[in-house]
């Protein structure tokens, strides 16, 4: 997988032809940041403190 800079990345192109590899990359930034992301921010937060994840796809 090439490095990509910080940020999302979009699946552009036909859905039809998507292969595993872009797959994988677009997971690997767009969720599993995210979900890392939240995860270490937790850390940080009192008591009832709330994270809220917001996507527009």
């Amino acid at each position: 997988m090439r490095p990509r800079p910080f940020g999302a990345c979009r699946c552009a192109g036909s859905f039809l032809l998507a292969v595993q590899e872009r797959l994988d990359e677009v997971f690997a930034v767009n969720i599993r940041a995210s979900f890392f992301v939240v995860q270490h921010g937790l850390k940080r937060l009192g008591d009832g403190g709330r994270i809220t994840n917001i996507s527009n796809g």
